[in-house]
């Protein structure tokens, strides 16, 4: 069961995060859409966000779950060390094509691009001491992904099955962190026409048994903020109610390794 409790809640944080367009932010860092169905488009000042709250300079940060590469590309640029994970080649080629446009400074702070599964982190990444680590998940059976898609991808799992797979996954990648380091979850929005993160429980459940503790839960908005209102696009007329369901942010969970070792995690026990 999580340790957290109304009591004990975890801090809330707002960060504005489309101030620009999040299609002009992409563009500005000449990032191309995600070429994986089940990695949404990160806004490159979320990353930056995260990147700079989260970290310092000479720090090594493990993108995981890396999609197209945007925070690759913006720790890069800020000085990090990066090592960066997918389970398709098709990201790894696509961020390292971003990568392509970052100066020779930034590129050599990337250590690795490493091809396989989040569960595998602590094998995949050995040698790494890893001070923030960011994933970005799909969302569990997500809609919009082609029905073909391996077992071995998170998107096509759901249920309990699924919050196992992601406990294994955040397991695996503690292993590699520092005590002490920060691990960043977040719940991206997959698409227009697809739920809200209510999913979230799950990634909360699911860092808890693998031995985190949840220190920070930040909502990072993906409209305009004007004066103090957010500034989101009217429901249109013949159908009110969608203004209603518009999603105008995404969650960040922040969570850390404990100081000290337990004696066992709920993840290593299923081992």
């Amino acid at each position: 069961m999580p340790r957290s409790s109304p009591q004990d809640a975890p801090p809330l944080a707002v960060w504005p995060c489309a101030q620009t367009p999040a299609e002009q932010q992409r563009r500005e860092h000449r990032l191309t859409p995600p070429v994986a169905p089940a990695a949404p488009a990160m806004p490159p000042e979320l990353t930056q966000r995260l990147v700079t709250e989260l970290s310092r300079p000479g720090d090594l940060v493990a993108d995981v779950m890396c999609g197209s590469g945007t925070l690759t590309l913006v720790a890069a640029r800020a000085r990090r060390r990066v090592v960066a994970l997918d389970l398709e080649p098709e990201c790894l080629a696509q961020t390292a094509a971003h990568l392509a446009y970052a100066d020779d400074r930034a590129s050599r702070q990337v250590l690795e691009l490493v091809e396989g599964d989040a569960r595998l982190a602590a094998d995949l990444l050995t040698g790494h001491r890893i001070d923030l680590a960011v994933l970005t998940p799909p969302a569990p059976a997500a809609e919009h992904v082609p029905g073909d898609i391996p077992d071995s991808n998170l998107a096509a799992l759901d249920g309990a099955a699924y919050t196992r797979a992601l406990t294994d996954a955040l397991a695996a990648v503690s292993a590699r962190m520092r005590p002490g380091a920060r691990l960043a979850a977040l719940a991206l929005h997959p698409g227009d026409d697809a739920p809200m993160a209510a999913w979230v429980p799950d990634l909360v459940q699911a860092a808890e048994d693998a031995g985190l503790d949840y220190r920070q839960h930040t909502i990072a908005l993906t409209v305009p903020l004007v004066g103090d209102a957010i500034a989101a696009e009217p429901a249109p007329a013949e159908d009110p109610a969608l203004g209603h369901h518009r999603p105008v942010h995404e969650h960040v969970l922040v969570f850390t390794k404990p100081a000290r070792e337990s004696a066992g995690t709920e993840a290593e026990q299923r081992r």
